[in-house]
């Protein structure tokens, strides 16, 4: 669903320098790419079913993780939303102010701070 050479995962410390999921974070990977399986059709149908309103730049797509964590999903779900051209907001909250500070640092490295924060 997500390339292994997209930027998000080497920000995230996924994949090596030639853009290869390391084999110690293959099983998270996984995780994330059946997760992203799963999101657009579950989408797609809770907006024909009139469930969520359909997304645009004025009103995106608000999608809240609750106990984010190291943001993997997070991370994934975001990227694979702007590349299917679907306007999305992401909030990710953690108790932890490491793993916050940790996850905004990243979106400010990868330049999507304004649609994305901890």
């Amino acid at each position: 669903m997500l390339p292994e050479s997209n930027q998000v995962f080497k920000a995230l410390e996924m994949s090596d320098l030639l853009g290869r999921i390391k084999p110690s974070k293959m099983d998270k990977y996984k995780q994330v790419e059946e997760f992203l399986r799963l999101l657009i059709p579950t989408l797609n149908d809770a907006i024909q079913a009139g469930h969520v309103r359909k997304p645009t730049v004025e009103s995106p797509l608000r999608i809240v993780d609750l106990g984010c964590g190291h943001a993997y999903l997070t991370f994934g779900a975001h990227q694979y939303l702007q590349a299917a051209e679907i306007p999305v907001s992401v909030t990710g909250i953690d108790v932890r102010t490491s793993a916050r500070d940790r996850n905004n640092a990243i979106a400010a490295s990868l330049g999507i701070e304004k649609t994305i924060s901890f």
